[in-house]
């Protein structure tokens, strides 16, 4: 296949362009392969979603570069010449981030993810219960004219402020 001719991932001709004359791509729409492909030189298909290339980190006279894209759209790059994809990217201008696809609006990633529940539910419902009981004392102790002492208000504050707390754990969702 003769590179000027090969078609880039969205289909249009693929034209190879030095690393100067490509915008870098931060929009949510391009996959990283649309960003890589025009940046490298003497670019071969070699496979669904798997391409050779010349390496741009060293004086490469033939294709050593090897770069895949995964079902997630994100890309595996490799120089058979020993190159760190570090320096390859670096090259033609790029990060490793550059590797990945940046998420969508409103796309949820493992990073803007709430955190793991701190409790099993099981260990939020025995919590929610002794915490119940407490207040149910304290309630007992005050229908009877009973005042409550110092200690057993702070009790009663923490109780409930554990019982806010197990709200806010609730609402945050459990698998």
């Amino acid at each position: 296949m003769n590179p000027k001719n090969a078609k880039a991932p969205g289909g249009s001709p693929q034209t190879h362009r030095r690393p100067n004359q490509v915008q870098r791509a931060d929009n949510y729409n391009t996959r990283p392969l649309e960003v890589i492909i025009p940046r490298l030189e003497k670019v071969k298909r070699t496979g669904e979603g798997k391409f050779i290339a010349r390496c741009p980190a060293h004086g490469d006279k033939s294709p050593s570069l090897s770069i895949k894209e995964l079902p997630d759209v994100s890309l595996l790059i490799h120089c058979f010449s020993g190159c760190e994809t570090r320096t390859v990217l670096s090259a033609i201008g790029l990060q490793l981030r550059d590797l990945y696809p940046t998420p969508a609006p409103g796309f949820e990633t493992q990073a803007q993810r709430p955190p793991a529940p701190r409790f099993t539910a099981h260990e939020l419902l025995d919590l929610i219960h002794f915490e119940g009981l407490v207040i149910l004392l304290a309630g007992k102790d005050l229908s009877r004219n009973t005042p409550l002492s110092p200690a057993d208000l702070e009790r009663l504050g923490m109780a409930v402020k554990t019982l806010e707390s197990a709200l806010s754990e609730v609402s945050r969702g459990y698998r």
